[in-house]
């Protein structure tokens, strides 16, 4: 999506609501923290949006200002950063407002748009606290995380062969099924490890999949759909794991030798 486009002048302008997505929802809720990772770095201003885009170190400007900025500053909410100069020079009516004439001290330390250096940038914070036009899902969800210890289970509900939306059904309560999985008596083999963990993260789901089923929809699966559902997911998943070398068995036979078909 164009940053400086409709749509994303929308997204600001949008408020959360139940009739969303929860995706969408998501989002929108977010979206306060977006000001602390995102900047436009002005080229010919004929992309960043005035209003909407942090392209001062006053933020958005439509917040810095409230809904009567486009009235005081002549400058309506549609329009781009260009839209503001005047023969290569700011060009904004005389302050009205203390908000105003902060705008105007702050714009005499930014260069006015020219088609010289190149389109607009969108820049967004590294780990380092710089902005960068690459983008790190993982800095940015280390930014916004609240850290914590890592616990001594972790491994039996992230790992490599782990279907994500299952992860988090996961019961917290896992100790005695890690200290089960990590035994190497039961479990002589990682690949075998692997196998055991993504079952209890399908049943884990399966079961609350049917706890939804039943309050909400008022309706119930037999035991053996639930257990064919198992296995259907768990065969799906397995399959998409190719053997470690040409001698060993795949996921999905280690499956079949050691726990056979459950549905």
């Amino acid at each position: 999506m164009n940053p400086g486009n409709s749509v994303w002048r929308c997204f600001w302008q949008t408020d959360d609501a139940n009739r969303f997505s929860p995706t969408v929802r998501s989002m929108l809720q977010l979206k306060h923290r977006l000001v602390d990772f995102m900047r436009c770095d002005i080229g010919n201003g004929e992309n960043a949006s005035f209003w909407y885009d942090s392209w001062t170190d006053l933020g958005p400007l439509i917040s810095f200002l409230g809904e009567r900025g486009p009235r005081q500053l002549r400058v309506r909410l549609q329009d781009k950063v260009i839209h503001a100069t005047s023969h290569g020079e700011w060009h904004l009516p005389a302050a009205r407002s203390d908000q105003a004439h902060a705008l105007q001290v702050t714009l005499t330390t930014i260069s006015p748009p020219s088609s010289v250096r190149g389109i607009d940038q969108y820049l967004w914070r590294s780990a380092s606290g710089t902005y960068v036009q690459d983008f790190s899902s993982k800095a940015t969800w280390n930014a916004i995380r609240v850290p914590a210890p890592t616990v001594s289970w972790y491994k039996t509900v992230w790992f490599k062969e782990a279907i994500p939306r299952f992860s988090s059904h996961v019961p917290l309560s896992l100790r005695a099924v890690d200290a089960l999985i990590s035994s190497r008596t039961a479990f002589p083999s990682s690949r075998q490890k692997s196998v055991f963990k993504l079952l209890l993260q399908v049943v884990v789901y399966a079961i609350w999949r049917e706890r939804n089923s039943r309050i909400f929809t008022d309706s119930s699966s037999p035991v053996s759909v639930v257990r064919a559902s198992v296995d259907r997911m768990l065969r799906d998943r397995l399959l998409s794991f190719p053997p470690s070398t040409a001698s060993s068995p795949s996921l999905l036979e280690l499956y079949f030798q050691h726990l056979g078909s459950i549905s």
